[in-house]
Protein backbone atom coordinates (compact mmCIF):
# COMPACT_ATOMS: atom_id res chain seq x y z
CA UNK A 1 0.00 0.00 0.00
CA UNK A 2 1.39 3.42 -0.93
CA UNK A 3 1.51 6.38 1.42
CA UNK A 4 -0.87 8.28 -0.88
CA UNK A 5 -3.72 6.49 0.90
CA UNK A 6 -2.73 8.32 4.10
CA UNK A 7 -1.80 11.72 2.65
CA UNK A 8 -3.71 14.96 2.68
CA UNK A 9 -3.74 15.99 -0.98
CA UNK A 10 -4.05 19.72 -0.30
CA UNK A 11 -0.76 21.02 1.05
CA UNK A 12 -0.95 24.63 2.23
CA UNK A 13 2.21 26.65 1.63
CA UNK A 14 3.37 30.13 2.59
CA UNK A 15 6.35 32.11 1.36
CA UNK A 16 9.36 32.97 3.49
CA UNK A 17 8.72 36.30 5.18
CA UNK A 18 5.01 35.69 5.79
CA UNK A 19 4.03 37.02 9.20
CA UNK A 20 2.62 34.73 11.85
CA UNK A 21 -0.67 36.62 12.12
CA UNK A 22 -1.37 35.79 8.46
CA UNK A 23 -0.35 32.16 9.00
CA UNK A 24 -2.68 31.86 12.00
CA UNK A 25 -5.61 33.18 9.98
CA UNK A 26 -4.81 30.75 7.16
CA UNK A 27 -4.63 27.82 9.58
CA UNK A 28 -8.00 28.76 11.03
CA UNK A 29 -9.59 29.21 7.59
CA UNK A 30 -8.27 25.87 6.29
CA UNK A 31 -8.71 24.05 9.63
CA UNK A 32 -5.09 22.87 9.62
CA UNK A 33 -2.28 22.79 12.14
CA UNK A 34 0.76 23.01 9.86
CA UNK A 35 1.96 24.93 6.80
CA UNK A 36 4.93 24.31 4.53
CA UNK A 37 7.25 27.27 4.13
CA UNK A 38 8.59 27.69 0.60
CA UNK A 39 11.44 29.69 -0.86
CA UNK A 40 11.54 30.07 -4.64
CA UNK A 41 8.90 27.34 -4.93
CA UNK A 42 10.83 24.76 -2.89
CA UNK A 43 9.97 23.57 0.62
CA UNK A 44 12.44 24.86 3.19
CA UNK A 45 10.58 24.54 6.49
CA UNK A 46 7.43 23.82 8.47
CA UNK A 47 5.44 25.89 10.94
CA UNK A 48 2.89 24.26 13.22
CA UNK A 49 0.25 25.72 15.48
CA UNK A 50 2.39 24.48 18.37
CA UNK A 51 5.39 26.43 17.01
CA UNK A 52 3.26 29.57 17.05
CA UNK A 53 2.16 28.97 20.64
CA UNK A 54 5.58 28.03 22.04
CA UNK A 55 7.89 30.26 19.95
CA UNK A 56 5.72 33.36 19.52
CA UNK A 57 2.81 33.67 21.98
CA UNK A 58 4.54 32.20 25.06
CA UNK A 59 7.64 34.33 24.39
CA UNK A 60 5.56 37.51 24.16
CA UNK A 61 6.47 38.19 20.52
CA UNK A 62 4.12 40.00 18.17
CA UNK A 63 2.48 37.74 15.53
CA UNK A 64 2.44 40.76 13.19
CA UNK A 65 6.18 41.30 13.56
CA UNK A 66 7.32 37.67 13.68
CA UNK A 67 7.81 35.81 10.41
CA UNK A 68 7.72 32.13 9.50
CA UNK A 69 11.47 32.07 8.89
CA UNK A 70 11.98 33.18 12.51
CA UNK A 71 10.27 30.10 13.98
CA UNK A 72 10.09 27.38 11.31
CA UNK A 73 11.62 23.95 11.65
CA UNK A 74 14.15 23.71 8.86
CA UNK A 75 14.59 19.97 8.48
CA UNK A 76 12.22 19.08 5.66
CA UNK A 77 11.97 15.67 4.07
CA UNK A 78 9.74 14.92 1.14
CA UNK A 79 8.47 11.50 0.16
CA UNK A 80 7.09 10.26 -3.15
CA UNK A 81 3.37 9.54 -2.78
CA UNK A 82 3.87 6.23 -4.60
CA UNK A 83 6.35 5.08 -1.96
CA UNK A 84 5.26 2.09 0.09
CA UNK A 85 4.31 2.61 3.72
CA UNK A 86 7.16 0.50 5.11
CA UNK A 87 9.72 2.21 2.86
CA UNK A 88 8.45 5.64 3.97
CA UNK A 89 8.65 4.67 7.65
CA UNK A 90 12.24 3.47 7.19
CA UNK A 91 13.20 6.73 5.48
CA UNK A 92 11.83 8.99 8.24
CA UNK A 93 13.38 7.06 11.15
Amino acid sequence: MSISAFCNKEVICVEMGTNIEEVGKLMEEKNIGCVVVIDNGKPCGLVTDRDILIRVINKGHSPKETHVDDIMSELVMTLDEDMGLHEALEKVK
